[in-house]
């Protein structure tokens, strides 16, 4: 029960500042890449602790892939946009 109040906390936290930066309107050459980095913490978290992906590493490890190379994917998209 621990661990999930502790990711609970780890989701709110990264929840919070999320709504900082998005609500900051500044560039976003800065503020993408940040919001990415807070929804990657927030998805491993969900991915990890929540579906109890930690007892099964292998598919931790494929699903975490699949979530950053998107990830990565909306960041070019977002750098190249006009």
């Amino acid at each position: 029960m621990k661990r999930l109040i502790y990711a609970w906390g780890i989701v709110v936290v990264a929840s919070v500042l999320t709504t900082l930066l998005a609500v900051m309107h500044g560039p976003a050459i800065w503020i993408a890449p940040a919001l990415m980095g807070l929804a990657l913490i927030k998805s491993r978290v969900i991915l990890a602790q929540y579906l109890d992906l930690y007892q099964a590493p292998r598919m931790l490890a494929g699903m975490t892939t699949v979530v950053v190379f998107w990830a990565a994917v909306a960041l070019v998209l977002i750098m190249v946009a006009p």
